[in-house]
């Protein structure tokens, strides 16, 4: 079960290889803030002056990930595509992988953290309940889509 884990994430950082030159890739990291705003307004449902503070929050966050991410996930893709080439990669090397790709996740999020405290201590009563009913949705979407058809009884 791990080495199938390890398999997957080693097939998903191929796939980022893949696609690291592709147009729509370029194009959506570039839109990081504009799309990234949309996405936490729509469970937010912010203010205009809430808007430009993640407009602004965002934009930090980008340029950070392109000066201190992007080159280590260039490396990360770089032993990736070395570990391919060698004729397939040792349980070693993807456990490297694995922990190279969480390691980018980890530090990601302690950037990110930071960031988000302001914009969430100015959240008022309304866009809480927005955001919980937002959730709600989900939660039902999610739990409809992974019942089988008899229901949670059939589970």
């Amino acid at each position: 079960m791990r080495l199938l884990k390890r398999l997957a994430t080693l097939l998903a950082l191929s796939a980022l290889l893949g696609l690291i030159g592709c147009s729509s890739v370029t194009l959506a990291y570039n839109q990081f803030p504009l799309l990234a705003g949309l996405w936490v307004d729509h469970y937010l449902d912010l203010d205009s002056g809430q808007r430009s503070q993640l407009k602004a929050q965002l934009q930090a966050l980008q340029a950070w990930h392109r000066r201190e991410e992007l080159p280590q996930w260039l490396a990360l893709l770089r032993q990736a595509q070395s570990a391919l080439d060698d004729g397939g990669a040792t349980a070693d090397e993807l456990l490297a992988l694995e922990r190279g790709a969480r390691a980018s996740v980890e530090r990601t999020l302690q950037r990110a953290a930071p960031l988000a405290g302001p914009l969430l201590a100015g959240l008022g009563p309304e866009q809480w309940r927005h955001l919980q009913k937002e959730l709600d949705d989900k939660t039902a979407e999610w739990r409809e889509k992974q019942s089988p058809p008899g229901g949670p009884d059939e589970r």
